[in-house]
């Protein structure tokens, strides 16, 4: 009776040791899940976005060197390689190095992979699979034309822009700046909806979304993520090619400290050298606090029943290089616009809990203006835009359809 019973114990421990062995490692819930996502976005043969998208890779991974680790956070990757091909990569810390650890490769993609709310939703939910969180955040890296609608071309001074090239002399016409999308091909393009609902049917809801694109620090594009997540960080205007300088502020992303993502973008690009030696130290930036834009459509609907824009335009801060204008500075826009001193003053506070965060250059870059006029000052700043009083063909059409125009109008 014993022999047959330590048979038998000997039978079940090679069984248990067996399972254990095929089994994998159960799937631990991170505190924090940050996805770099930068979906297929190279419009042409000179456009060389993706090498600057694995440069963000690497500044992400010093800074996670930085820290000695993520602790009981997680960065995760989502990179197209080509039209057809991207990669999961889980970005793991290992003896004092951070490493790629590819999870997924993805093939056969299409356009819809990238531009559809099924398509991004799979890519969101097979992060939840493989990171799942207690919360989650999104940093996109892109070309993009703030909440302009996926398909139409924005035009300046009768000639398309199409943001970045590979151009470094000071004579030619494109500097390398970056902007969500694909600027040639609408197949590859997004609209801001289309991510809001692929948030929404994944993580339900994000702590940040970081646009590293032009144009995204926006009025319209804040208002239609307003039930996805708790925070905006982007640019009112043009990003240089580099992006966001995540080797310096890829800590306070993973802490959520906004105020060090703010001064982190600020300190690299005041004195920011590109990879030529050419000085490009222009760069704007603002933390958009999400269940504000509710208070401020309120403020901002009482004063449009009362007020019609009757200034110059000329008059406002502009912070793109179209022609006509597209993005104007919210802050300047109203204060220009609201002649009740009272009221102005209740927007004003309001602005201050809106946008806690911001700050910018002397000047911004703008690629579509004409040569003598891409650098233009800055002399009043509140770190969003707006495009209400536009008059441009690219947004007129566009802009009452907006979430933001009809719910303050």
């Amino acid at each position: 009776m014993k022999k047959a019973f330590l048979l038998l114990l000997a039978v079940l421990t090679l069984v248990s040791c067996h399972k254990k062995h095929d089994e994998p490692e159960p799937v631990v819930e991170s505190e924090m899940t940050v996805l770099m996502y930068l979906p297929w976005s190279k419009s042409s043969s000179s456009d060389n976005i993706y090498s600057y998208f694995l440069k963000n890779i690497s500044g992400m991974k010093t800074a996670i060197e930085y820290r000695r680790g993520l602790g009981s956070k997680k960065v995760m990757v989502l990179i197209a390689a080509n039209e057809n091909r991207a990669y999961l990569i889980d970005l793991k810390y290992q003896k004092g190095a951070c490493v790629n650890d590819t999870l997924k490769t993805y093939t056969n993609l299409s356009g819809a992979s990238y531009s559809s709310v099924a398509g991004i939703t799979s890519f969101f939910n097979d992060v939840k699979q493989e990171a799942p969180a207690k919360s989650y955040a999104l940093v996109i890296g892109s070309h993009a034309s703030g909440w302009i609608p996926a398909g139409q071309e924005v035009y300046a001074k009768q000639t398309t822009f199409m943001a970045r090239g590979t151009h470094n002399n000071e004579d030619d016409f494109e500097w390398e700046t970056r902007w969500f999308g694909n600027p040639g091909m609408e197949t590859y393009q997004t609209d801001i909806s289309t991510l809001a609902t692929a948030v929404k049917n994944s993580f339900g809801k994000t702590d940040y979304i970081l646009f590293d694109d032009c144009y995204m620090s926006n009025i319209e594009v804040a208002y239609e993520l307003k039930e996805v997540t708790d925070y905006l960080i982007a640019s009112t205007s043009e990003v240089m090619l580099a992006g966001m300088p995540y080797a310096t502020i890829g800590s306070s992303l993973l802490d959520k400290n906004y105020n060090g993502i703010v001064e982190g973008f600020y300190d690299f690009y005041k004195d920011y050298v590109d990879d030529n030696g050419n000085l490009r130290n222009y760069g704007t930036i603002g933390v958009t606090k999400i269940s504000e834009v509710d208070e401020t459509v309120r403020i901002m609907k009482q004063i449009n029943s009362q007020f019609s824009f009757e200034d110059d335009l000329d008059d406002i801060q502009i912070l793109d290089g179209y022609s006509p204008t597209i993005f104007f500075d919210l802050g300047d826009y109203v204060k220009h616009l609201c002649k009740d001193e009272t009221l102005y003053r209740t927007f004003e506070t309001q602005m201050s809990r809106l946008v806690p965060y911001k700050r910018c250059t002397e000047m911004f870059f703008s690629q579509p203006s004409p040569r003598e006029k891409r650098f233009i000052p800055i002399n009043t700043f509140s770190g969003i835009t707006i495009s209400d009083p536009t008059e441009s063909w690219c947004a007129v059409n566009h802009k009452t359809k907006t979430g933001w125009w009809e719910a303050t109008h």
